[in-house]
């Protein structure tokens, strides 16, 4: 019997790991793929499970696409994913092994392992934590441009909230991107374009001697926290920074373009 939660994934040009996201779940009743555009295999990679139910909606930002994506969905429960993740099957098995219907909880922060260059990152800046991935749908609502959260009737999710649970630490997302530098690059571009336009619209401001002061700083601190993965720890430094840096830098530039 397949298990009366409908998982929700965002795609955008994923083929590289759809599959191996698709393959995790399909024990599930209901997999909502919605795909902001895509222009290589995705399309048909989701077309081959049958327990997908694939739409389309232009790409406009994390939570609005992912809003559309759980008005798309069916079952009472979601269990968001990204294309680029997998459930173990220890969190399968751990949701089938009861029905949620009657839980107190609205809300389940999931344990998530992050890899980096083919590496499980157990510690360090980007070490495995858990994230608000299995929820109530029902009043459910994304917001943020970057590190977007559920909200449930309007509040905002935190792990010692009386109505926030997290699920047993064994029962796993596994976040393995596949990811080489340029991918890496590529996103760091796209990332700070959304975290420089969440900031703006919060009235944020940062001046020219703010940016170096930032960079410096969040250099010195995520590397002391990555010194320990050594080379690889290094380039995950880098492009932490990098990402930042060029956040702030946009947000300085709409400073500047606003003084004309």
């Amino acid at each position: 019997m397949s298990l009366p939660i409908s998982v929700v994934i965002l795609t955008l040009n994923s083929a590289k790991t759809l599959g191996r996201a698709l393959d995790s779940v399909r024990a599930f009743d209901e997999v909502v793929v919605l795909d902001g555009g895509s222009v290589d295999a995705t399309v048909s990679i989701a077309a081959a499970y049958p327990n997908v139910v694939y739409r389309t909606n232009p790409f406009e930002g994390f939570s609005s696409q992912r809003n559309v994506a759980l008005r798309h969905a069916s079952h009472a429960w979601c269990l968001v994913l990204d294309s680029d993740e997998a459930v173990t099957p220890e969190l399968v098995a751990g949701l089938s092994s009861r029905s949620w219907d009657d839980s107190a909880l609205t809300l389940y922060y999931v344990m998530r392992t992050d890899w980096f260059m083919g590496r499980a990152q157990e510690r360090g800046y980007a070490c495995s934590i858990t994230h608000p991935r299995f929820f109530r749908r029902r009043g459910a609502e994304y917001r943020g441009h970057l590190h977007e959260a559920p909200f449930l009737d309007g509040r905002k999710p935190r792990r010692d909230g009386e109505w926030v649970g997290t699920l047993p630490l064994a029962w796993r997302i596994l976040h393995n991107p596949d990811a080489g530098i340029e991918d890496e690059l590529a996103r760091i571009g796209r990332y700070s374009i959304l975290r420089a336009r969440e900031r703006i619209e919060a009235g944020k401001e940062i001046t020219a001697i703010g940016v170096l002061r930032s960079l410096v700083r969040d250099a010195l601190t995520v590397y002391r926290r990555e010194w320990r993965n050594g080379q690889r720890g290094f380039i995950r430094t880098v492009l932490v920074c990098s990402h930042r840096c060029l956040a702030n830098v946009a947000v300085y530039a709409e400073r500047v373009r606003r003084q004309r």
